[in-house]
């Protein structure tokens, strides 16, 4: 049944598998939700892509995603990705992530 002029359209989330290779940008930040207490981590990773351009010349473009973890797997990533565990502390530390993406 079509909806009247004033129906307000409702967003939809879309969810997806996806798989990121590439570097921490700054150690993860722990987090808590105001409504429920539940916790999570905030992650900033970098991904590159390179090609060369129609003159033969090398281009390159980064993208940055931020990943959110929620309750335990998200302070197990946010401790053992902060510079403190990390051996030698090197900036740039190359991730993966595998997992659902939701997309708003």
């Amino acid at each position: 049944m079509p909806q009247g002029n004033g129906a307000k359209k409702e967003k939809q989330n879309v969810s997806e598998s996806r798989q990121l290779i590439g570097f921490l940008g700054k150690d993860p930040e722990k987090r808590q939700v105001r409504d429920n207490g539940a916790n999570f981590a905030v992650l900033s990773v970098a991904t590159q892509q390179s090609w060369k351009d129609s003159n033969d010349e090398w281009q390159s473009k980064t993208e940055w995603h931020r990943v959110v973890a929620f309750n335990r797997l998200g302070e197990t990533i946010a401790d053992s990705l902060q510079a403190s565990h990390r051996a030698p502390r090197t900036p740039g530390q190359t991730v993966v992530v595998d997992g659902g993406a939701v997309l708003v």
